[in-house]
């Protein structure tokens, strides 16, 4: 008899997390609102609304994660996808941080240089992130899991490193923030094809049906869907 996990708690620790999620993103939001003049007095209620949302956004995806039994590799590399997103955001934090307390020494490198260099690097992530890397190779369960698995961290290696080489390129610039803004872009651009979001897993799908294939990419990575 087929043995099913025990459902997770949707909401255990949700609240620390979520206010952690919202006080990193409003304090993002502060450094700007202090470069443009705004009250300080706006800041504990902004962050009370976000807390807000960020936990009801994140308890009604939990929920619906738990309804459709997604589990398995495709609930892991979510996870790892998404904290490599929120990452990057981070770090956009940080950079807006360092630009709002100033101090950064600027190198004589020049700032069209850097400017040029971070957009073809991003426009060179874009097209490695789908053209350099592993294919789907339905040959069999363990060649689509390898496959699928060394795809997605190829895809996430190329997405993430405009996004890296622009902080680099704000810190040789003394503290401009639109270099790591052009990096960020792109990033976010290459994280998005990498998600395996259901949307993706169908495309897939249908690639391998019409290559002869009879493997379920979603079953064989682990995931099931519950009754509908």
């Amino acid at each position: 008899m087929q043995e099913h996990p025990e459902p997770r708690s949707p909401s255990k620790g949700l609240w620390w997390k979520s206010l952690l999620s919202a006080w990193l993103g409003v304090s993002g939001i502060g450094a700007v609102a202090g470069a443009l003049g705004l009250p300080e007095a706006l800041g504990f209620p902004a962050l009370a609304v976000a807390w807000a949302m960020v936990w009801m956004i994140w308890r009604r995806r939990m929920a619906t994660d738990d309804r459709a039994g997604v589990i398995g590799v495709i609930a892991a590399l979510r996870r790892i996808w998404a904290a490599f997103c929120v990452s990057m955001v981070l770090i956009g934090v940080i950079v807006l941080i360092l630009q709002s307390e100033g101090g950064l020494k600027r190198t004589g490198v020049s700032a069209q240089l850097v400017g040029v260099g971070v957009t073809l690097i991003g426009v060179l992530s874009l097209v490695g992130g789908r053209v350099w890397v592993r294919q789907l190779d339905g040959s069999d369960l363990e060649s689509v899991i390898q496959s699928y698995r060394s795809r997605f961290f190829a895809q996430v290696a190329w997405a993430e490193a405009p996004a890296l080489l622009a902080f680099g390129g704000f810190l040789l610039l003394g503290g401009e923030p639109w270099v790591y803004l052009i990096g960020l872009t792109a990033s976010l651009a290459g994280f998005a094809p990498a998600a395996p979001t259901p949307a993706s897993l169908r495309r897939d799908q249908e690639q391998l049906d019409a290559s002869g294939k009879t493997l379920n990419l979603l079953e064989s990575l682990g995931g099931s869907q519950g009754p509908q």
